[in-house]
């Protein structure tokens, strides 16, 4: 889908180009043929050095091993997607797609690889912790028991044998069980036995043991009752030896103060009861500055729902693994945290959370998932748009009108009329298409910037029919930012305020002023008093290529309010969609103050 598009024409090399992975169409004998310029940036070799040179003078470390895969596609006819190799020092992921000539066979070969280095360390890095903490319970010194009541007996695994320093098969009645307690501790472990039989309640306490050589240990019991037809037939558990860990108080405070995790032990209406200091590190806050303070205090808005949900599950007895929100650093940026949160033990008020800094793996993981999804659209227009060579199409009609001048049928010239409307109608497509890829990227310079006479050069620029007012109520006179994307969101929005009208006159109201919810931004609106647009529609008048009209009523390519959608959000504002009284629409959008350092794909 991709490959006819280097044949195409030089806006076919421009929208390949444009694609972040590295990109190459190569031949049956290894030979690359054209690629996009990511490889050019990616190996700092010119163009002209790498099309039409063997695949060995480029990587000569890993030809031979690319041809054989490339042939074994090849030879299939199927594509292979999605597998992941390393390459040098590098991580990659490849997606290869045979192409077929005329005739069906499968001479070339479309390969689209994708650096996921800094994703794949972060899964080493993930399997490394969990290898640790796998060793870490084995090597806890947990048994496990079990006391059936009919007959009564009890098990004991070998490691609660070892506990009590017996032999790995020693099996006690109850009653020298609970003697193996220190004295003052037996009537815990005997009220704890009872209750489980009689009240079928579980236990979890800390008590002494005295070992057959008169050492003391401590232990932790954990215990619960087997229910049938309602009535206790077995109680069953663990026994740990926390000796160690009672030891080691004060050298598991100095591993909470030294990890490069954010710990965090708060209760559940957020208060922070301790932190270590990790969160200096990533979130710029000193230690006592947070604890005392609402965890909620420092969670975006946008987020604040859901942690009060996750919290919720907590006091129901859940654990929480993976859940992210973002969480407001000192300089007023968000950091992204990921959460890792166990079952609160029975009884305990606090909860004990861990959180890792994922803002850059989070902002790479969008970066792709928002790669993939354009690719989708390039291979759209690829298919279904872009073939026909629009420049002949567009030579030929104008020959045909030149030479058949004052001959042809009205029906034939109204038909060549629409041919070179289609013509136009693609080349704004493309080119909309290009704005849209590079609307997250080409942001311009931050200057301070007069609102008043960025709205008024808007509308000088966009020349609006003199059968339209525009007014404009800006409360804020200047700001800082970056003047090209605001502008370009603004001439969107109004253009298409004039062009989806309904009337032949209309009015258009451009506004700005504080936000009320965030001193940070200001908010500004776009109103006019046309059709408006149906609640059903709104979500999809975002969405890229989506017009809400045939484009024979009003002439577009549908990627305008997807253009606005990704300058805003890129600049860290947000944008929706309104009804206007009594009819029309209302744009709204925020726009930071000062620019924001963004924690998300742009």
């Amino acid at each position: 889908m991709i490959a006819p598009v280097f044949r195409e024409s030089h806006y076919g090399q421009l929208i390949i180009d444009a694609i972040p992975s590295l990109v190459f169409l190569k031949d049956n004998q290894n030979n690359i043929l054209k690629v996009n310029q990511a490889v050019v940036d990616s190996l700092g070799i010119p163009r002209e050095r790498i099309e039409g040179k063997h695949s060995s003078e480029i990587f000569p470390d890993d030809a031979d091993r690319f041809y054989e895969d490339d042939c074994a596609v090849m030879a299939t006819g199927q594509p292979r997607l999605g597998y992941t190799e390393a390459v040098g020092d590098r991580w990659v992921r490849t997606d290869k797609m045979p192409i077929a000539d005329a005739q069906g066979a499968y001479h070339r070969i479309l390969v689209i690889a994708t650096d996921i280095t800094e994703v794949r360390e972060a899964e080493l890095e993930r399997d490394k912790l969990q290898t640790i903490l796998e060793t870490t319970n084995r090597i806890a010194n947990v048994g496990g028991w079990e006391y059936t009541l009919d007959p009564p007996a009890i098990k004991w695994s070998p490691q609660v044998c070892r506990i009590h320093g017996m032999p790995d098969d020693h099996q006690p009645d109850l009653d020298s069980a609970i003697n193996y307690y220190a004295p003052d501790d037996r009537a815990t472990v005997q009220a704890a036995v009872r209750r489980g039989i009689e009240k079928l309640e579980p236990w979890d306490f800390e008590a002494q043991l005295i070992r057959t050589d008169g050492t003391r240990v401590w232990v932790r019991a954990m215990g619960e009752p087997e229910v049938k037809n309602g009535k206790c037939v077995r109680l069953w558990g663990t026994l740990q030896d926390v000796t160690t860990l009672k030891a080691l108080q004060n050298e598991r405070d100095a591993f909470f103060s030294a990890t490069l995790d954010l710990l965090c032990v708060t209760n559940f209406d957020g208060e922070i009861v301790r932190i270590n200091p990790a969160w200096t590190e990533s979130l710029g806050y000193e230690v006592p500055l947070l604890e005392g303070r609402c965890l909620f205090d420092l969670v975006h808005p946008h987020d604040a729902d859901e942690t009060r949900r996750v919290i919720a599950e907590l006091k129901n007895g859940v654990s929480v693994q993976g859940f992210t929100n973002r969480i407001r650093h000192r300089n007023d940026s968000y950091r992204t945290l990921e959460w890792s949160i166990p079952e609160p033990r029975h009884g305990d008020q606090v909860l004990f959370a861990a959180a890792r800094d994922v803002t850059d793996q989070h902002k790479l993981m969008q970066q792709l998932q928002r790669s993939n999804a354009e690719l989708d659209h390039f291979a759209y227009i690829a298919s279904h748009d872009l073939k026909a060579p629009l420049r002949a199409i567009d030579h030929i009609s104008g020959w045909l009108q030149e030479d058949l001048a004052g001959d042809l049928p009205v029906e034939s010239e109204r038909h060549l009329q629409q041919l070179n409307q289609r013509v136009r109608r693609m080349e704004k497509l493309l080119d909309d298409l290009l704005a849209y890829s590079r609307a997250s990227r080409d942001r311009g310079q931050v200057s301070v910037v007069s609102i008043s006479k960025v709205v008024c050069g808007v509308i000088d620029f966009l020349a609006v029919p003199k059968e339209f007012t525009i007014d404009s109520k800006i409360q804020i006179e200047q700001m800082t930012t970056r003047r090209t994307p605001l502008e370009t969101v603004l001439r969107n929005l109004i253009s298409n305020a004039v062009k989806h009208h309904d009337q032949e006159s209309g009015t258009i109201q451009v506004c700005c002023q504080h936000c009320q919810d965030d001193d940070r931004f200001v908010q500004f609106s776009v109103a006019d008093d046309g059709p408006g647009i149906a609640p059903e529609l709104r979500e999809r008048a975002f969405k890229i290529f989506q017009t809400l009209r045939p484009r024979d009523e009003v002439e577009g390519s549908g990627v305008g309010l997807a253009i606005v959608q990704r300058i805003i959000e890129t600049e860290g504002g947000t944008v929706r969609i309104d009804s206007n009284q009594p009819r029309g629409t209302v744009i709204q959008f925020t726009w930071p103050l000062e620019p924001i350092e963004q924690d998300h794909a742009g």
